[in-house]
């Protein structure tokens, strides 16, 4: 086990104040590393510019390069300007258009002794991130200034790349401005980044009680299976699932709220949908069906949990910034499960940011799942700056509930410091809010709604610390499923 014992004490003292600060400390607790990015040569070469897919502009001299024109959302680029004069000074813009919304990040950068400016190992000068970072035009992207700030880049399905335009302008103190004029534009390239591959399957469920979407690798199979759920306020996101299968699995994106015959809140839920899921998903050619593997997100998290107890052929759970506990007026098999979890709204908390439903839930032990029951590995992910859920349930749920010896031989706990709530996969923007506050007082049937002037709840995160987090879910969550399921 990677966490509890000891450390009780230490985290109940940093989740109480959630500041960047209070998870710098949860990582000295944790001992937790992020793996920094090697750094490369700074000499010039003269392969330097092999393999990079080029495009001048409209100075003939300048050229801009990334040496993959598309690849999967997961993997990393390299993104070079050459042509520049020694020690020049240009603006790199990063930019892509999401349903009409414009996102983007820039950076100032210094060319070095060979007229080069290399993303992999060059630090901006200033811009949208402050430290080498290959891919930090990517996961720094804003809305553009004339969006609202909290607008999201958001993607359901996994069917279209999101395509990424690099441009390369002269040094200016207002980058923004290059969104619109392009006057002074030096070079540009286009990158797209795919959930899938393009020999990865994409196959919407035709079913009469269960919705979704299957994704199989290239081959006859059978494939480790492993069932991908999001949070509770969307009814589907894909990328997760598609991206998985594209690294080998099997993998049902399962769609259980908000769609037709759902429930159309967070509230009303009957469990057996989920054992229905995992029964039929199992039955498929294309799967093994000697164990499948859960991977969820937020309210999606719990469920896993709660499947883990449940459903014997559960062999393996990430359960990233999940509730460890049930809620009033779930059912399973028409019969409520007797939850005694209860809402307290005078604990909702409203800033200028939006609304923090963190603290609004009051626990009864009983309400503890139990994914040890059949044996299942569990992995947990946190994040430090997490505004939606409580690190403190979780701690409880492996101090206080879980049983030691399963807790020592079957489970890591790892905390992200810095990371929020929604944890994606690598290299996508930071969601500090989204969207929500009002599904989340009807579910509650508040008469005197907290926030009434966004429609925003808090996420939480720091977009650095966030960044290294969502690289480091990931490459752990993969080598979890695939140590347990191959």
């Amino acid at each position: 086990m990677t966490t509890c014992t000891a450390l009780g004490l230490g985290l109940r003292r940093a989740w109480m104040q959630p500041t960047l600060k209070t998870t710098q400390r949860i990582v000295h607790l944790l001992a937790h590393e992020h793996s920094g990015c090697p750094r490369q040569s700074q000499k010039c070469q003269s392969t330097y510019t092999q393999s990079m897919g080029f495009v001048t502009s409209s100075n003939p001299g300048v050229r801009l390069g990334v040496d993959k024109s598309e690849c999967l959302m997961d993997e990393d680029i390299a993104v070079k300007v050459t042509g520049l004069s020694p020690n020049e000074r240009v603006t790199v813009l990063a930019t892509m258009d999401r349903d009409g919304n414009i996102f983007w990040s820039h950076g100032l950068f210094r060319a070095n002794d060979c007229g080069v400016v290399d993303l992999s190992t060059d630090s901006p000068i200033r811009g949208s991130y402050d430290e080498t970072d290959p891919m930090g035009l990517i996961w720094s992207m804003v809305a553009a200034p004339w969006l609202p700030a909290h607008t999201r880049m958001f993607q359901s399905r996994a069917i279209k790349p999101r395509i990424i335009t690099f441009s390369v302008f002269p040094e200016s103190d207002s980058p923004s401005d290059y969104l619109t004029d392009k006057t002074k534009l030096l070079a540009s390239i286009e990158h797209k980044r795919w959930y899938k591959s393009s020999n990865t399957r994409r196959i919407p469920i035709d079913h009469p009680r269960l919705q979704g979407t299957v994704f199989l690798p290239e081959g006859p199979g059978p494939f480790p299976g492993v069932i991908e759920m999001y949070g509770g306020l969307v009814p589907i996101v894909e990328g997760r699932a598609a991206l998985l299968a594209s690294r080998g699995f099997a993998t049902l994106s399962l769609s259980y709220v908000e769609g037709k015959g759902l429930p159309q809140t967070m509230v009303n839920f009957e469990l057996s949908y989920f054992e229905e899921a995992a029964k039929w998903f199992a039955s498929l050619p294309a799967v093994r069906s000697d164990g499948l593997g859960v991977l969820s997100l937020s309210l999606g998290g719990t469920m896993a949990l709660w499947m883990a107890q449940t459903i014997p052929n559960i062999r393996a759970v990430v359960n990233i910034n999940g509730m460890p506990y049930t809620h009033r007026f779930w059912t399973h098999n028409g019969v409520d499960i007797g939850c005694k979890t209860r809402t307290d709204v005078s604990l909702i908390q409203t800033n200028h940011e939006g609304m923090s439903v963190k603290y609004m839930f009051v626990v009864h032990d009983d309400s503890y799942l139990k994914p040890w029951s059949h044996g299942a590995n569990l992995l947990t992910i946190s994040g430090g700056d997490d505004l939606m859920t409580r690190m403190e349930h979780n701690i409880r749920f492996y101090e206080e509930f879980m049983p030691q010896d399963y807790r020592q031989k079957k489970t890591e706990f790892v905390v992200y410091p810095g990371a929020g709530h929604l944890i994606h996969l690598p290299n996508t923007p930071l969601c500090r809010v989204v969207e929500g506050a009002d599904k989340i007082q009807e579910a509650l049937n508040m008469t005197n709604p907290k926030h009434q002037y966004n429609n925003l709840l808090l996420s939480g995160g720091y977009p650095k610390e966030h960044a290294a987090a969502q690289r480091g879910a990931w490459q752990r969550s993969l080598n979890f499923l695939r140590k347990h399921l191959w």
